[in-house]
């Protein structure tokens, strides 16, 4: 198995490669000149080399800023290299300035307190749970309100009477008694016109309203759906963000 090693990069010159990210059609972008592959420094590289110079690039676009932290281990697995071929790459990108490369060593005594600390603070937490019960939310007029109103709708969209049991009408009075009766309503009139697959399958039942109050509450503002496309480029941007925070806390 390779040996798992953490590097600090740095790009040269990343402002030819303009640091600020260009936003269009849901996607994010950073420039390459037009002639990239023919420059003196890339015709030196081999094809894998130049492909790992422009997944270190593209890194650099995603934080925004041409000097970060990376587990070799992201490096490995997406570009399938071995570990020798990552270091050689480096020392071929350091000799001809395209960036520096440093080895992170790691505090193994930070790493160990910092976790120590985190353990006390889930214990914590948990015994604090333990001490704190929460009482079901008991309908009243208002909530009585507000679960007609979705029966109304509910039952304007597919032609039925919703079941409502205790569980579904002490979720109903918790979003009143939390948000009002005004606001609750807006919520049920925004989730039952939301075509959302997921609602779909679940046939808009109230604990999906109550787990995705987010995204309703952004539809009820914007009128739109946040798409499945821009879910993954948020993850992408911030996926190798992730990695590095996991990293810090001495995770992997």
């Amino acid at each position: 198995m390779a040996k798992i090693t953490t590097y600090k990069i740095t790009i040269i010159n990343w402002e030819k490669h303009n640091p600020k990210i260009k936003l269009k059609a849901g996607y994010t972008h950073f420039m390459l000149s037009k002639r990239f592959f023919h420059d003196q420094k890339i015709l030196q590289l081999s094809a894998n080399e130049s492909l790992l110079f422009i997944n270190l690039l593209s890194i650099a676009a995603d934080l925004m800023c041409d000097s970060f932290t990376i587990h070799t281990r992201l490096l490995l697995d997406s570009l399938r290299l071995r570990d020798k071929s990552l270091s050689n790459a480096l020392m071929r990108f350091q000799e001809l300035q395209l960036l520096t490369f440093e080895k992170v060593v790691p505090n193994r005594i930070e790493e160990k307190r910092k976790e120590e600390k985190r353990k006390e603070g889930d214990t914590d937490l948990k015994n604090e749970n333990k001490r704190i019960a929460v009482p079901a939310e008991q309908p009243t007029q208002k909530s009585n309100l507000a679960i007609a109103k979705y029966c109304e709708l509910w039952k304007d969209r597919y032609k039925a009477s919703p079941p409502i049991g205790k569980k579904e009408a002490g979720q109903i009075a918790r979003l009143v008694k939390e948000h009002g009766l005004e606001k609750t309503n807006s919520f049920i009139e925004a989730y039952l016109q939301m075509p959302d697959p997921w609602f779909i399958k679940k046939r808009h039942d109230i604990s999906t309203l109550v787990s995705n109050l987010n995204a309703v509450s952004q539809f009820l503002a914007t009128g739109r759906l946040i798409t499945n496309r821009e879910i993954t480029q948020i993850d992408t941007t911030i996926s190798h963000q992730n990695i590095l925070n996991m990293i810090d806390r001495g995770e992997i």
